[in-house]
């Protein structure tokens, strides 16, 4: 691998560690951020990647994921009515709809539902998802095992993406996560991860950025893989 290795860490504030999992049980403050370097992060979301993970919630309007990006313009545009610069920041979430199914949206800079899917999955009950998006902007999401729900990506939504974090400590969260793992293989079928999605994601997998098991104690999860990040030449 041609890169530079580098220390990931998820560092989280409030969680309650339940089963080997990270567990927010109705709680406000609290989150969960990716530790790596920005560039390592934008690598990853600048081309093919998968995000995949189980999760239980019996709330709606739940954040499992949030990705940002800052301000990507080089001075913004001076809004001439009220003198302030626009935010032009990015913020999309992978969580739960107001009717508790699995939904993909943008909420800045203008907020746009990408896809949802049918399932209600707020039942208390163990779910898997996987997010994909392969070299010619598709974006699948797959829940459970099942056919995949694909939508083109908005234009560059993903570009700039420079931050990572489980849930989100301006709501009140109500989930759990574990097996959190981030590939730079894109996923367009159940049949290509189906019969492993019940086992601990392997530390072997091919093209893995990271793999959380949330196993450890205290505040700190590492990534059971090293992180690499691409050199200049390739």
């Amino acid at each position: 691998i041609t890169g530079r290795r580098l220390s990931t860490q998820i560092r989280s504030e409030r969680f309650v560690r339940s089963s080997r999992a990270l567990t927010l049980a109705g709680r406000k403050g609290c989150g969960a951020q990716l530790f790596t370097t920005p560039e390592a992060i934008r690598d990853l979301f600048h081309g093919r990647f998968s995000v995949q993970f189980w999760f239980r919630t019996t709330g709606i309007t739940q954040r499992f994921l949030v990705f940002r990006a800052a301000d990507r313009s080089e001075h913004g545009t001076l809004d001439r009515t009220e003198h302030t610069t626009p935010d032009r920041s990015t913020e999309i979430r992978l969580g739960t709809s107001a009717l508790g199914q699995p939904q993909l949206l943008i909420a800045k800079p203008q907020r746009r539902t990408v896809m949802t899917l049918r399932t209600v999955v707020a039942d208390g009950a163990w779910h898997h998802l996987a997010l994909s998006h392969d070299s010619i902007g598709h974006l699948r999401m797959l829940l459970d095992a099942q056919p995949a729900v694909q939508v083109d990506e908005p234009k560059g939504c993903f570009d700039g993406i420079t931050s990572l974090n489980i849930g989100d400590s301006a709501i009140e969260n109500d989930f759990a996560i574990d097996e959190l793992a981030l590939s730079r293989t894109p996923l367009r079928d159940p049949a290509e991860y189906q019969r492993t999605i019940t086992t601990a994601s392997r530390d072997t997998g091919r093209d893995a950025y990271a793999i959380f098991h949330f196993d450890e104690s205290g505040t700190v999860a590492h990534s059971s893989i090293p992180l690499y990040a691409r050199t200049a030449d390739g």
